[in-house]
């Protein structure tokens, strides 16, 4: 959890500090602009997912909501140092709709009551995940190496296809990152990336008819894209 902390400082930290590095011309040496789409694995939760309302009082556990795999399209911005070029800020927006599958979920109330069984209708889940990263690469080569790690925030809005009613939600959680970068031209680069999102709490209120629930959110992603170094 002190990790976690540390990076979450670090890399608000980072977010502030990116503007001003772009801007500072003694300390300038390489920023990007890049586009990218790819694909979004949301992976089994660990440890129990909780319910509330209805007849379920607040922390009554259940077995983990599966979510769909979806397609990401995004953009990021980068800032690499002249003093020290191997090292960089990094933040970057994309959207994507790991929709929650129609499943059921075996709930355990609290005290004596026997376990029962909730079902949860197919919901559309509008995902936007806002990464702010330390990022590290290794320069000199025509194939570079890159990676990072930072903090994510994903906005989430939850739209259930049956009632129609939607709920949103926004939760902090880390970001880690590597891939490997091409340069095409002196300015263009293709790259592809192997993204993990992990959301420690990604919580729905409930409503008159709808339960709702907390989770925690993995995910995979595998993105490619261009960018355009200047």
């Amino acid at each position: 959890m002190a990790m976690f902390r540390l990076l979450v400082v670090m890399s608000i930290v980072s977010f502030y500090l990116l503007p001003l590095a772009m801007y500072d011309q003694v300390a300038y040496a390489e920023s990007y602009v890049a586009g990218q789409i790819g694909l979004v694995f949301p992976l089994k939760a660990t440890g129990e997912s909780e319910v509330s309302g209805g007849s379920f009082g607040g922390g009554t556990s259940s077995t983990n909501p599966v979510f769909k795999n979806s397609v990401l399209g995004g953009a990021r911005l980068g800032h690499y140092f002249a003093s020290i070029p191997w090292f960089g800020f990094s933040t970057e927006v994309y959207y994507s709709t790991p929709n929650l599958a129609q499943q059921a979920l075996n709930v355990t109330p609290s005290g004596s009551a026997p376990n029962q069984i909730v079902r949860l209708s197919g919901q559309s889940m509008r995902s936007v995940i806002w990464n702010n990263n330390l990022e590290f690469r290794l320069p000199g080569a025509q194939v570079e190496p890159y990676g990072g790690v930072g903090l994510a925030v994903m906005f989430t809005h939850l739209q259930d296809g049956t009632t129609g009613i939607g709920r949103s939600s926004t939760s902090p959680g880390l970001n880690v990152y590597i891939g490997g970068r091409y340069w095409a031209t002196e300015r263009v680069t293709l790259f592809a990336e192997w993204k993990y999102n992990y959301i420690p709490s990604l919580s729905f209120d409930p409503t008159g008819s709808l339960v709702g629930f907390s989770t925690n959110f993995t995910s995979i992603n595998v993105a490619f894209g261009a960018g355009y170094h200047f």
